[in-house]
């Protein structure tokens, strides 16, 4: 069903540029095209009927993000929020109200600590600074070192798998969106990544 994609007349296509050293990392040029010019009145609103909205960057557009978030707190729609660099460029202040709305924000840990003020090296303090950030669940991914959640009650951690094997972390490996992808019969991680669940100490 294509009903709900918009073609436009005016803007091309957006499309990234992934450079990769020869030590996996990157650095990913965006252009937005018609992304860019994603207004609210676009959003098909009576035609949806979730419990959830994911959004994902908006090219900073700040006060479009809180539109969005605004109506789907006024709705009762869960939101997941993961914003982009763009977004939070604007500041903790700009963004701590839309946050506030959010059941689910979610950053990396170099983003985190620069949003929170918090030095990269004070993990701790960045999660519990995450809490009081978000009405729900404050999540910072930190590369190999797997990611830490926070609910207000409890700090959650996982590790990464050791071995790259599953369809998201495999493909990455590779150039292309193809070659690593997992076929039928292929096992996935054989296992189990350990979760640890310290009680959340009094927040900074």
């Amino acid at each position: 069903d294509t009903n709900l994609i918009l073609k436009s007349k005016e803007y091309y296509t957006a499309y990234s540029i992934i450079l990769v050293t020869a030590t996996g990392e990157r650095t990913i040029l965006v252009y937005r095209g018609a992304s860019a010019h994603f207004t609210e009145d676009m959003l098909p609103k009576r035609k949806l009927d979730t419990k959830w909205i994911f959004i994902s960057s908006l090219g900073g557009n700040v006060e479009l993000l809180s539109q969005l978030v605004s109506w789907a707190d006024k709705n009762e729609v869960k939101i997941a929020l993961v914003p982009g660099s763009s977004e939070l460029a604007k500041g903790r202040n700009i963004l701590a109200p839309i946050f506030a709305k959010s059941d689910v924000v979610i950053m990396n840990r170099e983003e985190a600590a620069a949003l929170t003020g918090i030095h990269f090296d004070n993990k701790e303090k960045i999660i519990h600074k995450m809490c009081l950030l978000t009405r729900g669940v404050g999540v910072v991914t930190d590369a190999r070192n797997g990611a830490t959640v926070c609910d207000g009650e409890y700090v959650y951690h996982i590790g990464a798998h050791s071995n790259p094997a599953d369809n998201a972390s495999n493909v990455v490996n590779f150039f292309g969106a193809k070659q690593g992808i997992l076929r039928a019969g292929q096992k996935p991680f054989k296992e189990k990544l350990k979760v640890t669940r310290p009680p959340l100490k009094e927040k900074h």
